[in-house]
């Protein structure tokens, strides 16, 4: 799902955040980037949007990868 957000800072009054986020069972995913008003409503009419200035920033939260451990070593 794609939010947008806008951060308080009172010298930046047209900058929004731009923000995505996506959980799966092998992890999550969390990006954003600011983007300017008068772009976010280029893109929200349906123009063309492809030469939108954004820089992306994010983090990705996984799994380790190892097998859950349980109190079965396998032994009979």
């Amino acid at each position: 799902m794609v939010y947008v957000e806008q951060p308080f800072i009172p010298t930046e009054n047209n900058m929004l955040m731009l923000q995505e986020s996506y959980t799966d069972p092998l992890g999550s995913l969390f990006v954003y980037g600011p983007v300017d008003v008068p772009d976010l409503n280029v893109a929200v009419s349906g123009n063309d949007s492809s030469n939108i200035p954004i820089l992306p920033s994010g983090f990705v939260i996984s799994s380790n990868g190892r097998a859950e451990i349980t109190g079965d070593s396998g032994n009979s």
